[in-house]
């Protein structure tokens, strides 16, 4: 078959473009979510005396897990906050437990320049 497919460079532009426009939407929709809950506790009166409103929230989240023939967790994970009155999701959290600079030290690859300015940052203490 002669199916043509696209260049890894023109994919991960379409990648970049497309994951900015869907973070984009994502912060709108939950900062959206966030007021109509807050404007749901208003209506109940659920204020407490120091004028915060007293939102419930679901919690769930996850992490991938695999097996083959050896136990497995990935380095990444997921987590999001429901609004309990509207069902909405009001945040998402991704989380990765792989430091780049660790990483480039334990392969033995010379560390891109934005990796040294980290580094010396966090040796420095943010000096």
């Amino acid at each position: 078959m002669n199916v043509r497919y696209t260049s890894k460079d023109k994919f991960a532009s379409c990648e970049k473009v497309t994951s900015e426009v869907m973070k984009s939407y994502a912060e709108e929709e939950m900062l959206k979510a966030i007021l109509e809950e807050k404007q749901l506790a208003e209506s109940r009166g659920d204020i407490d005396s120091d004028g915060y409103y007293c939102i419930t929230l679901i919690v769930d989240g996850g992490w991938c897990k695999r097996s083959y023939g050896h136990g497995y967790y990935a380095s990444s994970e997921v987590s999001v906050l429901i609004g309990m009155s509207t069902q909405k999701i009001v945040f998402i959290g991704v989380r990765k437990k792989v430091c780049l600079i660790c990483c480039a030290i334990a392969n033995g690859k010379e560390r891109s320049p934005v990796l040294k300015k980290l580094e010396r940052t966090i040796n420095s203490n943010g000096k």
